[in-house]
């Protein structure tokens, strides 16, 4: 069935594997599918490693993909297809674990199943325009860029830290905050200068940002505070931050975390 696959329908850009059989292991078959399409690329869950990763219903731990990845979740969680009486993920979870997934490096492939008429269902129909009119607000920070959250480890306690991760375009730093946040304020270790200008890109607004000694991290010498953003009002969405030095950028100096 794999080489009838391979030979009968012309050029095969994907090899998708569902073999939820962890034990099954046979190297012969994805080294048939190289040899009949080697442009393909195939994923990890067959009987021999593939080229890419697909986490399921899960983020995994750190801060950037070592392989390429695509995760996948379903906007229910009992089923990937449709089923009655669904227990349906809230829009913030979902925008959590996207974020968490594009700013690490990786895709995202969010399931919606429909109904025994063809139609989808209200929670799915409603959660996907939410869910997209967020992306829309900040797909700048995802699309062509690159992850870089490893300059964002902290040299202070982590007990008023905020989850942050971070991607970057060009002269534009991207401040993910995937869970909300403890206050309208973050701390930025690695930053030890004011950017030409800091944008919410949620609504647009403006924030103010001040590079100085904080009281409780005194020891640390100045920090970049990036101020003003709206824990208060915006409660449904994952907020997301433009940082952008301009030419400044390529001159840089980030602080090194303490041993």
């Amino acid at each position: 069935q794999v080489r009838e696959l391979l030979t009968n329908y012309g050029p095969i850009c994907s090899f998708v594997w569902d073999v939820n059989v962890a034990e099954f292991r046979d190297t012969t078959f994805n080294e048939m599918i190289r040899e009949l399409q080697p442009q393909a690329v195939i994923n990890d869950r067959g009987p021999s490693p593939g080229d890419y990763s697909t986490p399921e219903r899960e983020v995994p731990s750190g801060k950037v993909f070592q392989n390429p990845t695509e995760a996948c979740q379903s906007m229910g969680r009992e089923s990937w297809g449709y089923r009655e009486e669904e227990d349906y993920y809230s829009h913030r979870f979902l925008m959590e674990s996207m974020d968490k997934i594009f700013a690490m490096g990786g895709n995202y492939l969010l399931n919606v199943g429909p109904k025994a008429d063809g139609s989808f269902p209200v929670e799915c129909v409603d959660g996907l325009r939410k869910i997209g009119a967020w992306y829309r607000k900040i797909r700048e920070s995802v699309g062509n860029t690159l992850p870089c959250s490893d300059l964002l480890e902290s040299r202070a306690s982590g007990k008023f830290m905020d989850e942050l991760l971070m991607t970057r375009r060009g002269s534009a730093f991207y401040l993910h905050l995937p869970n909300n946040p403890q206050t309208g304020t973050v701390v930025l270790d690695c930053f030890t200068q004011n950017p030409e200008s800091a944008i919410l890109l949620n609504d647009g607004r403006a924030l103010t940002t001040v590079v100085d000694t904080i009281p409780w991290r005194w020891t640390l010498g100045p920090c970049l505070r990036v101020r003003g953003f709206p824990v208060n009002e915006i409660l449904e969405e994952v907020l997301v931050i433009k940082l952008d030095f301009g030419e400044a950028a390529s001159e840089i100096s980030f602080a090194s975390p303490s041993p």
